[in-house]
């Protein structure tokens, strides 16, 4: 698994970011935390996430049970839950990995394994477009940054829409198209924290 992660990951820092053209924002606090050796625990919260066309991760789930019930050679519930998991947790894992690769110009670390980090960092998707062989996936965030011990905000960065790829024999799964978009997002905050560090 950790071998095809960072082979995709190998893959997309070769490629160029894509965008709708909105830029990262930093809505309040300071970026200066990039800067430190400091440890930053990671959490997505899916709380507010809108999935294609359905309003939640919830509805979403139900959506993919109700197609596959309507086809007579369709998985059953515990298997469509158990693949949603499953890609849950791949998306998780590889925004992990890529996040501590692609800004290992920085001091920081994240982790998502120690709660006594020095801060936490939310990540609340807002939107995830899972891609099809005709679409793009797609995600966008709000990363939400306060210190552990305090428990004072630190940071608010608002991340815009961010393209991935389509179903392909690269991207065969949901899992793997929204973390080649998540990749990318990574690459847009990247130089983000480049051209705001040269101010």
């Amino acid at each position: 698994m950790k071998k095809l992660l960072l082979i995709l990951t190998v893959i997309v820092i070769s490629l160029t970011s894509s965008t709708t053209g909105e830029d990262i924002i930093l809505m309040s606090g300071s970026l200066d935390f990039f800067n430190k050796s400091k440890s930053v625990y990671i959490e997505f919260d899916m709380s507010k996430t809108s999935i294609d066309a359905l309003s939640s991760e919830t509805a979403f789930v139900d959506y993919r049970i109700k197609k596959e019930k309507e086809d007579k050679n369709g998985k059953p519930e515990t298997e469509v839950r158990a693949n949603w998991e499953k890609d849950k947790k791949y998306i998780i894992n590889n925004y992990l990995i890529v996040i501590n690769k692609l800004l290992d110009d920085y001091p920081v670390a994240f982790n998502n394994d120690n709660l006594k980090s020095d801060y936490k960092m939310v990540i609340v998707p807002s939107h995830w477009e899972t891609g099809n062989p005709v679409k793009y996936s797609s995600v966008k965030y709000k990363l939400i940054v306060t210190e552990t011990a305090t428990g004072n905000a630190v940071a608010v960065i608002n991340v815009p829409t961010f393209n991935g790829g389509q179903m392909g024999p690269m991207t065969p799964t949901v899992g793997m198209r929204i973390a080649l978009a998540n990749t990318y997002s990574i690459l847009g905050l990247k130089k983000f924290l480049k051209k705001s560090f040269k101010k």
